[in-house]
């Protein structure tokens, strides 16, 4: 009985932590809900995106000609 009772009173102190912490939680942001309506973070996105294919190209290059020189 006294065991029933503690698991009882943990679902309830789970439960209302769950609630508690649900509503702290921020909303989605646009990427995640899948509506994309603010033209800033879309433009955003796709500069980091080519911003980051860029880079990761230059880094290629500098790693093969510091290696070739190496060698």
């Amino acid at each position: 009985m006294a065991k029933d009772n503690g698991q009882e009173e943990s679902r309830r102190i789970l439960e209302r932590i769950g609630a508690e912490t649900e509503a702290r939680m921020p909303a989605p942001q646009g990427g995640e809900s899948g509506e994309e309506s603010d033209w800033a973070e879309v433009w955003g996105k796709r500069i980091g995106r080519v911003l980051s294919f860029v880079l990761l190209g230059i880094a290629i290059v500098w790693l093969y000609d510091f290696l070739v020189e190496m060698g």
